[in-house]
């Protein structure tokens, strides 16, 4: 509930405004949007889809290597939250570059600091676009984390003061429910960091004589993408839901119903595509996609530019999408960025 008794002194236009404001911060201020054109990724990385990350902690750190202050730390405090986390199956690790280089620079300057590079999904950000959606100071090292249920749990400054005992991860929730021999590794390790795809293409290349064990490795993966879909198509199918929420589970039904699809056969697969497919048409989802594109392209036209240039083009562009795409998703994102 919000307390906005300190405002009586205030009108009552005044008291109207902040509370919408305020209410609007509340409620989209831990939204999380899907990574953009802005993004290049490691070779051999998947192409990444925070939606598909769901049932799992998502910690990303945004990084610059320029700084030398800044890098008499960093090896040590990176060391030091891969010793908490690197090796915790419910946990999604994730470094991007946002001062330039590339995927190459970001790279040769996480080796610098002897981070154990296959415990990480690596990223460089373009102009920094992405990682200026969250930080509007231009930090140079900031980090986020994603709750299970998708939503910003917590962001700030990774620094020499940051404690990684401090996360509160949320619930999890593990895709296998018991530990299995090595020879599973395969398909265990990529689906722990949701790489479904990989896990799934793997299934058939096990080389064991545990059939036994092969069969529980593919039930338990399978139960698990079954309860991840099915929990969306409810959400989906709520019509408690706004169109906004509702929207986010569109785009995570109509990516496993189009990445998915050469697993046709599985019962997760039909029903995303299914319940997807009954509202593609809807008036109100396709103005929550036209709003997203409009949002998504204008992240992409400002990347190229900087200082107040870029300020006041991405200011106009956001007043653009609050007028033009009123109560979807995206203008009440691009309210709380004005």
């Amino acid at each position: 509930m919000l307390d906005i008794v300190w405002l009586t002194h205030g009108t009552f236009d005044m008291h109207l405004k902040l509370s919408l404001f305020l209410l609007c911060q509340l409620l989209f201020s831990n939204t999380v949007n899907e990574f953009g054109s802005s993004l290049e990724w490691a070779k051999g990385t998947p192409k990444i889809k925070l939606s598909e990350m769901r049932g799992k902690a998502v910690f990303i750190l945004f990084f610059q290597s320029w700084c030398p202050k800044c890098n008499v730390w960093s090896g040590e405090k990176l060391k030091e939250f891969e010793f908490a986390f690197g090796n915790d199956k419910n946990v999604i690790l994730i470094a991007i570059k946002t001062d330039g280089g590339g995927i190459s620079g970001a790279l040769k300057y996480l080796k610098t600091r002897k981070v154990t590079l296959s415990k990480w999904y690596v990223g460089s950000d373009k102009g920094g676009s992405y990682h200026a959606n969250y930080y509007k100071e231009r930090a140079l090292w900031n980090y986020m984390l994603i709750g299970a249920d998708g939503k910003i749990r917590r962001k700030g400054f990774f620094g020499t003061n940051w404690n990684s005992g401090k996360l509160n991860l949320g619930t999890v929730t593990p895709v296998f429910k018991g530990e299995y021999a090595k020879e599973f590794d395969t398909v265990v390790l990529p689906a722990e960091r949701c790489n479904f795809k990989k896990a799934l293409a793997a299934l058939p290349r096990v080389k064991t004589k545990d059939k036994d064990a092969l069969k529980k490795v593919s039930d338990e993966l399978i139960s698990f993408l079954d309860k991840m879909v099915d929990t969306s198509v409810k959400k989906l199918n709520d019509p408690d839901n706004d169109w906004g929420s509702r929207y986010d589970e569109f785009i995570y039904l109509t990516m496993i119903g189009k990445n998915y699809s050469k697993y046709s056969k599985y019962t997760f697969v039909k029903a995303a595509k299914v319940n997807s497919s009954k509202l593609k048409l809807n008036k109100f989802i396709r103005k929550e996609q036209a709003a997203d594109k409009a949002y998504q392209s204008l992240m992409k036209r400002i990347s190229k530019y900087s200082g107040e240039k870029r300020t006041k083009k991405l200011s106009s562009g956001l007043k653009n999408i609050v007028t033009k795409y009123p109560d979807t998703k995206y203008a009440k994102i691009a309210t709380t960025e004005l």
